[in-house]
Formats: C-alpha cells, structure tokens, sequence
C-alpha cells in the first residue's frame, strides 16, 4: 500500500461539512462500531454537529486526500482543565481500506501540543485496533470499561 502521510490533510470542519458528514455516519455498515449503533436523523445530527464546531473542548476536522474530503477526525478534550483527548473517525466507506484514517490519525498526533490521546475501539473492530497499535498506542484499562488505547505526546 503507498504511503498516504504527505497526501492526507487534516482541515477545520465547518457548517458546510454537516450533510457530508451525516452521509459518511448513516453509509452501510458506518455505524456498527460506534457507541450508538442507530441511524442518526438529520436534526439530532445537525444540533450535535453545531454543538461540536462551537465548542472549545472539540476539534472537527476533515480528512482530505488530494483535495478530496474523504473522512472526519474528532478530537475532543475530556474535561475542561485535562490535557486529555479522545479521538474519533470516520472514513468515507468508497475510501476505507487505504489507510487515510492510520495517516489521519497519525496527523492528529501532531495536533496536541502536550497531552495523552485516547481511543476507545469496539472489540469487535479488530481493524481499528490495529491501526492505533500500529500508530504507537497503548491499550490501557478504562474505569469504564471497553477497549481503550493512549499515546502520549512529548513535544516541546
């Protein structure tokens, strides 16, 4: 597989990315490792999703490749005073495969300046785990359970 790290770019969501989004959340399949499995209708999507670009705790992004939008990457801060992240994604299904959510992810690395990613992955999503592992993730035990995985970033 090439290596897509100089082709994909993370850039700021904004309110003309919503539809997109939903469409890439509600594709076949695009919900069965999420924490809420169900379809997401456009009016609870579009409350979240403005929510999401407003608050000072999340950053949205969109994966681009080439100059295509192919996904979303989420990074949002657990608690107000943490250096602590959570990252989500979610890659277009006509693009999952080729490694654009591993060069995402490894380009959100370079986000946090100082602080501790985590990510939490279904168990029965062995693909993803694969991908944070590969990334440099560690899978720790959560309070609450599940299957988390954190890489701690050291910059300077």
């Amino acid at each position: 597989m090439a290596d897509l790290r100089a082709n994909v770019k993370l850039r700021k969501a904004n309110l003309d990315d919503m539809l997109k989004v939903l469409t890439w959340q509600n594709a076949p399949g695009a919900r069965q490792f999420c924490r809420q499995p169900e379809t997401i209708s456009l009016d609870d999507h579009k409350v979240w999703f403005e929510k999401k670009l407003a608050a000072r705790s999340s950053q949205v992004y969109i994966m681009t490749e080439s100059g295509q939008d192919v996904g979303m990457l989420r990074l949002d801060q657990i608690t107000p005073e943490s250096d602590q992240y959570e990252v989500s994604l979610i890659v277009d299904q006509h693009n999952k495969g080729r490694g654009i959510g591993k060069a995402a992810v490894e380009a959100a690395k370079n986000l946090i300046k100082s602080g501790t990613i985590l990510a939490e992955v279904l168990p029965a999503n062995i693909v993803s785990a694969k991908l944070f592992v590969a990334l440099g993730f560690k899978p720790y035990e959560h309070p609450d359970g599940g299957q988390w995985f954190y890489f701690q970033t050291l910059k300077a």
